[in-house]
């Protein structure tokens, strides 16, 4: 079975050709630029979309085969794209004295120490000095800092960040 990392979303119709806006995380830009199909989620599954034209501008606006008009491009809006796992490009070895990009880890599952599996990290927030990972945890997104002194593991082979977290977060 595929395992699927979400790269981004859908956005609206663009135009009357089937065109559709995306918006890419920026860790998956490269990986965007390279892919030949794009899985998009639909009714529970990932449904594989090969890639006409991309371009890349103010927005990224996408053409996908047999996508040929609004109303179709339109069914596809506001889903989430995924690429394979396999097909990701290596993760560049950071610079060592460069601070730590953690929008690396988006697509990456939390685990708590104590509580066990949290969430999935689906956007990383750059607040300059602090960086915090939007998680849906009960039905809710919750912001969890990502801090080195937080992050006890990473395990890149199976995508998971093992954190401690504050007593009390979860519950904010």
């Amino acid at each position: 079975m595929d395992n699927f990392v979400q790269i981004g979303y859908t956005g609206k119709p663009h135009g009357v050709e089937g065109r559709l806006k995306i918006v890419i995380h920026e860790r998956y830009e490269r990986d965007a630029l390279q892919a030949n199909v794009f899985f998009i989620e639909w009714k529970g599954g990932h449904v594989p979309f090969f890639v006409e034209d991309l371009s890349v501008g103010n927005a990224w606006i996408i053409k996908l085969e047999d996508v040929n008009s609004p109303e179709n491009a339109g069914a596809l809006s506001g889903k989430g794209v995924f690429l394979r796992q396999e097909d990701l490009l290596p993760v560049e070895a950071p610079d060592p004295d460069a601070a730590l990009d953690f929008a690396i880890f988006i697509g990456f599952e939390i685990v708590d120490v104590n509580r066990g599996p949290v969430g999935q990290i689906k956007d990383v927030y750059d607040l300059g000095r602090q960086s915090l990972a939007g998680v849906e945890y009960e039905g809710r997104e919750v912001l969890i800092p990502l801090h080195m002194e937080l992050i006890h593991a990473v395990h890149e082979d199976v995508r998971e960040l093992v954190m401690e977290l504050p007593s009390g977060l979860l519950e904010l």
